[in-house]
C-alpha cells in the first residue's frame, strides 16, 4: 500500500468518528546491504545532524552487531544501566495478502 493511501485511510478513520482513534503510526519495512562494515556511531552521528529534532537511538551488541534509527517520538529512556520503554503505538504483522485483517484490528484495539 502507497504510504499517502494508509495516511488517508487513518485520517478518514478518525474523521468518521466513534472509532476511538486519536492517532495513526505508519511504519515500513526497509532492508540495506552494505558490502563493508559500517560505523554504527558515525551512522548515528549522521542520522543526528540530518534531523536534530528526532530521537536517535542506538544499540551495539558484542560481535558488533547494531540496531540503530531515527524516531520522532522517544522510544526508550535510559538512567545509567535500567532502560524504561516509552513506545506505545502497538506493532502487528498483516495477514496474508487478500486476506482479512479485521482479527489483527480487533487485537490491537
Amino acid at each position: 500500500m502507497p504510504l499517502g493511501t494508509g495516511v488517508s485511510q487513518g485520517m478518514g478513520t478518525m474523521d468518521e468518528g466513534g472509532s476511538g482513534l486519536t492517532k495513526v503510526v505508519l511504519a515500513r519495512r526497509t532492508d540495506v546491504c552494505f558490502r563493508g562494515l559500517l560505523d554504527p556511531l558515525l551512522l548515528l552521528e549522521t542520522l543526528q545532524e540530518r534531523d536534530p529534532r528526532a530521537y536517535q537511538f542506538c544499540l551495539q551488541l558484542p560481535g558488533g552487531a547494531a540496531f540503530l534509527g531515527s524516531s520522532p517520538e522517544q522510544l526508550y529512556s535510559r538512567t545509567g544501566r535500567c532502560v524504561a520503554s516509552e513506545a506505545v503505538a502497538a506493532t502487528r504483522a498483516r495477514g496474508p495478502p487478500g486476506a482479512p485483517n479485521q482479527g489483527q484490528a480487533t487485537f490491537i484495539t
